[in-house]
């Protein structure tokens, strides 16, 4: 599923669920995210609906954390959802209408960039783990990041782009720590140049907005 709007109508059953389609707290804040993202760039353009329909988020925040509170609570893992929400006529509405608006916002990725990104992050979870100046939480972080993103990789067809960008993102970010944070400088930069910074590049050339902003941080040091 590639439509934010989508999955949420689905969490909140405004619609019949997917077979086989799952929720998780992760998943659905990286829906709510991307939508906030697209009503922003769609308001920024024109769109007049766009600020009576962002009134509504914080509801539909608030029923996301709601819908998961005491899986996270009890057990930190927010595989399922625990509460069942129900959303007010007003948000239900936004959530329908940005579920038409979505086609000119999202982006897709292709059979081809998801199996680069699985490759990259492997390579770079190797490449954390054999720095040995590298913090150990951040090799944690690392090594938790990269199992995400291959378990988003295989639910794709039932997540879709929304997630995987918001992934990547985390992923282009965690490149930038380990560039900053390591005292082996000189072997990082030829990891960037080698591998984080063809990778990257070829992102930005997508021109995917949300995940824009760490590639271009990472690629500002690799080329300084």
């Amino acid at each position: 599923m590639n439509n934010p709007a989508q999955y949420l109508m689905q969490l909140f059953q405004m619609e019949t669920r997917d077979n086989g389609q799952t929720f998780t707290a992760r998943d659905s804040s990286a829906a709510m995210t991307e939508i906030e993202r697209q009503a922003a760039m769609l308001e920024a353009g024109g769109d007049s609906a766009m600020p009576v329909i962002r009134k509504a988020f914080p509801e539909i925040w608030e029923k996301i954390f709601r819908s998961f509170l005491r899986v996270q609570n009890s057990s930190f893992n927010a595989g399922s959802v625990v509460d069942q929400q129900s959303l007010s006529l007003g948000a239900q509405i936004a959530l329908a209408q940005m579920r038409k608006t979505n086609p000119f916002a999202v982006s897709k990725f292709s059979e081809a960039q998801r199996e680069s990104a699985g490759t990259f992050a492997q390579e770079f979870a190797e490449a954390v783990k054999n720095d040995g100046t590298l913090p150990v939480e951040l090799k944690e972080y690392v090594a938790s990041l990269v199992v995400e993103i291959q378990s988003v990789l295989d639910k794709y067809e039932m997540t879709g782009d929304f997630v995987l960008a918001d992934a990547l993102n985390r992923l282009f970010a965690a490149v930038f720590m380990a560039e900053t944070q390591t005292q082996d400088k000189s072997w990082w930069q030829k990891f960037k140049e080698e591998k984080a910074g063809p990778f990257m590049q070829a992102f930005l050339g997508l021109a995917l907005p949300n995940i824009l902003s760490a590639a271009q941080l990472v690629l500002q040091i690799t080329q300084g």
